[in-house]
């Protein structure tokens, strides 16, 4: 980003290295984003920000997604007949379930073609064992980051589910970004709130020996790294059903998985509120694990 600016004096010092001095200076940071986006249309910076590996997407409109190459590449859009010779794209819908998505998958019925009925008894869902979240019993291991993956794992932790925060000293979670003299951010508070931290280096043997046994144990594991990743660290959706064929495999990316944008990288929302201090610890593959 500092090159992209054309490598401001303002900027130049060593110290914004750091993540702590760029948030002190986010104000002036982004006054100067501001200016550099201001002066180049949307497609220029999208190419420049993706070729300097900088997280950028055009906000797109309606008809530019219903036209989008990499949005019908990955089978996000549909041809549908609304109505005799109307044929228009549609979108399916973002999540894929294996290998199909799972959003529209066929025009509504003809007016006149159901007959109408009323239901007879009251549909009441009754859960067994009385009124306890709907996730618990479940252990959820999360690996994702920043806010696709954490929001995620927040979502079934607040639900019951046992959600284990697996993170490396190395790689930490980009919401550690902290201002100065903070212990913790207020994302990081907000997304990972009822999980369990759990430090492991999974390029590490023994981390990923600790993975291994923690995957045999697991009902799902979430991630949002790059397309092949997790892969690249031992750990493909093949290889985690080897260790368990019961496993879930949830993953996200800024554009999925194929595609011509497969390998961009993307920005990532901003997420919601409270919980307890998380202290990182690394052993070398392993560490305690903690609530949150």
């Amino acid at each position: 980003m500092f090159g992209w600016l054309g490598e401001p004096e303002q900027f130049a010092d060593p110290k914004f290295d750091s993540i702590a001095a760029r948030y002190a200076a986010s104000r002036e940071l982004n006054a100067a984003i501001a200016d550099l986006c201001a002066a180049h249309p949307k497609d220029d910076l999208v190419t420049g920000g993706q070729r300097r590996g900088v997280p950028i997407a055009a906000i797109l409109t309606p008809a530019e997604v219903l036209s989008s190459e990499h949005f019908r590449a990955v089978g996000a859009l549909a041809d549908v007949e609304l109505a005799a010779g109307a044929g228009v794209p549609v979108p399916v819908g973002p999540f894929v379930v294996d290998g199909e998505h799972a959003g529209y998958a066929r025009p509504a019925r003809s007016v006149g073609a159901d007959e109408a009925t009323w239901a007879t008894r009251p549909s009441v869902a009754t859960i067994a064992g009385g009124a306890g979240r709907p996730f618990e019993g479940l252990r959820i291991l999360d690996l994702g980051v920043i806010v696709a993956g954490g929001e995620l794992g927040r979502l079934f932790a607040d639900l019951g589910a046992e959600v284990i925060k697996i993170e490396s000293a190395a790689y930490p979670d980009g919401l550690r970004q902290t201002p100065p003299g903070q212990v913790m951010s207020r994302s990081w508070a907000l997304t990972h709130r009822n999980e369990y931290g759990l430090g492991l280096d999974l390029r590490h043997p023994s981390g990923a020996e600790i993975f291994e046994k923690l995957v045999a144990g697991a009902d799902a594991v979430f991630a949002n790294f790059k397309p092949g990743t997790l892969a690249s660290l031992g750990f493909s959706y093949e290889r985690l059903r080897a260790l368990n064929p019961r496993i879930v495999l949830a993953e996200s990316s800024a554009f999925g998985a194929t595609g011509p944008m497969e390998r961009a990288d993307g920005l990532r929302p901003t997420g919601p509120r409270h919980h307890r201090r998380h202290r990182p610890v690394d052993l070398r593959g392993c560490s305690t694990g903690h609530l949150l």
